[in-house]
């Protein structure tokens, strides 16, 4: 228990979860005597819990591009002649 008149700093870190399960609205709780083992009754148990809202957006991803596709020798082609594959990756 804590003593009448004092006070206890706490801290928790969390880290959301990636992709669409870590974006959007989250509200935080925290119960400062969830249990009811602080002894208190009537109005003193009422504020015993605060929340806090949060909006969280999706984080930047990957968006790769294939560009500038293009084969070489541009052809004609014939069975057996070598030729090769050229292009760039955007993100």
């Amino acid at each position: 228990p804590l003593a009448a008149g004092s006070s206890r700093a706490r801290q928790l870190s969390l880290r959301l979860p990636h992709g669409p399960a870590g974006a959007g609205e989250f509200e935080l709780v925290i119960d400062s005597d969830p249990r009811h083992q602080q002894g208190e009754t009537g109005a003193a148990a009422s504020n015993n819990s605060a929340r806090l809202s949060l909006r969280s957006t999706l984080a930047a991803t990957a968006n790769l591009q294939v560009k500038d596709l293009r084969l070489e020798p541009a052809g004609p082609w014939r069975g057996g002649d070598p030729i090769d594959l050229h292009w760039t990756t955007w993100n």
